[in-house]
C-alpha cells in the first residue's frame, strides 16, 4: 500500500466530480420525462439522454477515480508521481534528494491580462539520475524538467512549510528505513 506524501486538492475535486455529474443527471432526466411511444424526434431523445447517460457516468466514475489519487506517494523503492493522468510515473527512490516550497502559475485562466500565480512544491532530482530530468506531464497539473518536479498547488492540499517539511521528513525516514534493510 503506497504511503501518501501530498495529497489531491479534495475542494476543487469535489467541485469537479459535482460538473461531472451534470451530463448524467440530465440524461437521466430525459429519459424520465420523456413520453414512450412512436415517433422519431422520441427515439432521437431517448438516444441522446441514453448517451448523455452513459458518457456522464464514465465521466464521473474517472473524476472520482481521480479525486481518490494523491499527487505524490510512496511504495518501495520507488516515488510516484499523478501528473499526467490515472497512471503514476514512478520514479526511483534514489533519484529523489528533496521537495521545496515554490511558486509558479497557478495555470488557471482567470484573466488574459493577468498571470496568477500559485504555491508549488518542487521535487529535487539527484544530478547523476539524468535519464529522470525530464517527462511529459499535463502542464495544469505541474512541470518536470532540468532534474526538478514541479507540482502546482493548484490542484494539490493546501501547501505551506510544514506540510513540505513532513514530506521531507517522511523521505528521510523512508530512506533511512531501506539503508538499515539493506546493511
Amino acid at each position: 500500500m503506497a504511503q501518501v506524501l501530498l495529497r489531491n486538492n479534495r475542494r476543487a475535486s469535489i467541485a469537479l466530480t459535482i460538473l461531472a455529474a451534470l451530463p448524467s443527471l440530465a440524461g437521466l432526466f430525459l429519459l424520465m420525462t420523456s413520453q414512450p411511444g412512436p415517433g422519431t424526434l422520441r427515439l432521437i431523445i431517448a438516444i441522446f439522454a441514453w448517451c448523455l447517460l452513459l458518457g456522464g457516468t464514465f465521466l464521473l466514475a474517472k473524476q472520482i477515480w481521480w479525486t481518490c489519487l494523491p499527487r505524490i506517494c510512496y511504495e518501495p523503492d520507488e516515488l510516484l508521481v499523478y501528473l499526467k493522468n490515472v497512471k503514476a510515473i514512478r520514479v526511483p527512490l534514489d533519484a529523489v534528494e528533496c521537495f521545496f516550497l515554490g511558486e509558479g502559475p497557478s495555470m488557471i485562466p482567470l484573466s488574459l491580462q493577468q498571470d496568477v500565480n500559485s504555491v508549488t512544491v518542487v521535487v529535487r532530482l539527484a544530478e547523476r539520475a539524468t535519464e529522470w530530468h525530464q517527462r511529459s506531464v499535463n502542464q495544469s497539473l505541474g512541470k518536470w524538467a532540468d532534474g526538478y518536479i514541479i507540482v502546482r498547488g493548484t490542484w494539490t492540499e493546501p501547501l505551506n512549510r510544514e506540510v513540505v517539511t513532513q514530506m521531507n521528513s517522511n523521505l528521510a525516514a523512508i530512506k533511512r528505513a531501506r539503508k538499515t534493510t539493506k546493511a
